[in-house]
């Protein structure tokens, strides 16, 4: 008796084993779907400028759709009624922020902060996050 009772248990292991594997890529790809809204971006990018330019009276933030040339990309256009303030990518999937006129990540202590939080979120581990972190655009 013992003796089934042992085989069944093995059995029924090795089947949520099976479906363990199974569900597995699912839920991978699942969690690397996960990304942030046009709202969340904005605030990444908004945390991104220095004090000053936060500050400038009738500061926009306009999203401009994905990059024509790095279309994983969100791009950002920041501007006041008479200027062009700066351009800048985000990337929904991570979070992180770009100056899309060159190759530079952008970091401010806020941001740091937003992006952490963000991460978290998403649940975004460090090893996932390693995996969909990519250059920025003009990084070659």
């Amino acid at each position: 008796m013992r003796r089934k009772g042992a085989e069944r248990m093995k059995r029924t292991i090795a089947v949520l084993v099976g479906v363990a594997g199974l569900l597995a890529p699912t839920l991978l790809l699942a969690a690397a779907a996960a990304s942030l809204s046009p709202d969340e971006q904005k605030r990444l990018v908004m945390a991104g400028l220095s004090e000053a330019r936060r500050r400038l009276p009738g500061l926009e933030i306009r999203a401009l759709g994905p990059d024509p040339q790095y279309p994983r990309l969100a791009e950002y256009m920041v501007a006041r009624p008479a200027a062009v303030l700066g351009y800048f990518d985000v990337d929904p999937r991570t979070g992180d922020v770009f100056q899309a006129t060159g190759c530079g990540r952008v970091s401010t202590p806020g941001l740091d902060r937003l992006q952490q939080a963000a991460r978290a979120r998403l649940r975004l581990t460090p090893g996932a996050y390693a995996r969909l972190r990519v250059k920025g655009p003009y990084c070659g």
